[in-house]
């Protein structure tokens, strides 16, 4: 995610993982943290975001934050399909 949106990389010495299961696997997502889970009310993003195929959408948080919902199946998806054509 980190080269995706062309941030520094980050090395700590130790690496978080939020596991997901995509076509009846299981997928470790490296975080920088894991701040907690939340219920939200998914809102649409505005044309100006419809670009980022794996960003499904926005929440705010109950802080007022705004917060980036990722839809990691296409987000796993987008990123295994750019691997292979970098292997090709």
């Amino acid at each position: 995610m980190r080269r995706e949106f062309q941030l520094q990389e980050i090395d700590n010495g130790y690496h978080q993982l939020i596991i997901v299961e995509y076509q009846d696997n299981k997928i470790g997502l490296a975080v920088d943290e894991v701040i907690g889970e939340y219920q939200a009310v998914i809102k649409p993003l505005s044309h100006h975001y419809k670009s980022q195929e794996f960003i499904s959408g926005a929440t705010i948080l109950g802080d007022g934050t705004v917060a980036l919902v990722m839809d990691t199946n296409k987000a796993i998806q987008l990123f295994s399909d750019k691997k292979k054509k970098n292997t090709i």
